[in-house]
């Protein structure tokens, strides 16, 4: 059958243009009407989905296409014939599935055990010493590097009882953790970093080195409360999907 309207060829069986969704009555149909009713609302939604507003995906190709089906069809799941629970929930899970796209992270993860040199790489890839070399295993900071256009550091802190568990992890004989944390006297300050809300500061390139130190070396007492610290740098040539990671492995016992 040759549609009228678009003059595209389908399939003798169908009534409904599946190109432009105009009527294609023949004899054989008895309710004209209840078709040309069916065949408005195809033509409209068909139109609201042709100017969808597709969010560009410059890295991949595939995956902009298959964005561009998803956010085609989450105007299809907003029309009154999807009931509202429904159509709210795959609406929300395609919203997120778009985020994802728009902002993907790829996480190199640098594992290994205490002086591995897991830090001494990712200095050396960096060109700078930003990652600290000088840790015990109980106070090792994860650490990521990303690029950014602006430099700064995020630091994420331990709550009570993420700091009570680890706290009864650390191992008997951790003897120079132990004689450190005491010599900065560390747990009359415990009550100052623990639950505290992170922390994100823009910092000059020229002294983010100092401002990493204090956050992820043994010589200063908050560094022991620090759960993460992220770091981003302005001449970190890498795309800013990238995230490098620092993982320490370790026996409790």
């Amino acid at each position: 059958m040759i549609c009228k309207s678009c003059k595209k060829e389908f399939t003798d069986s169908m009534y409904l243009c599946p190109y432009c969704g105009s009527a294609n009555s023949t004899d054989t149909l008895q309710n004209v009407e209840l078709l040309q009713d069916y065949s408005k609302k195809l033509s409209d939604l068909m139109k609201s989905v042709g100017t969808a507003e597709h969010t560009q995906i410059s890295w991949d190709l595939t995956v902009d296409q298959y964005v561009q089906k998803m956010e085609r069809l989450k105007v299809i799941l907003s029309q009154p014939e999807f009931s509202k629970l429904s159509g709210e929930k795959l609406i929300k899970r395609i919203s997120n599935f778009v985020e994802r796209c728009k902002d993907p992270v790829f996480h190199i993860a640098f594992v290994g055990t205490i002086k591995a040199g897991k830090s001494t790489l990712i200095n050396a890839l960096l060109g700078r010493n930003l990652a600290s070399t000088s840790v015990t295993p109980e106070t090792a900071v994860l650490t990521k590097f990303r690029s950014s256009k602006q430099d700064y550091i995020k630091v994420t802190f331990y709550t009570s009882e993420e700091w009570g568990q680890l706290w009864k992890s650390i191992s008997n004989n951790a003897d120079v953790f132990k004689q450190e944390y005491v010599a900065l006297h560390a747990d009359e300050e415990k009550g100052e970093w623990l639950d505290h809300e992170v922390i994100t500061e823009t910092v000059n390139n020229a002294d983010i080195e100092a401002e990493i130190e204090r956050w992820t070396s043994s010589k200063h007492v908050e560094h022991y409360f620090v759960k993460e610290v992220e770091i981003g740098l302005s001449d970190f040539n890498m795309p800013e999907q990238i995230v490098f990671e620092i993982h320490l492995v370790w026996t409790m016992q």
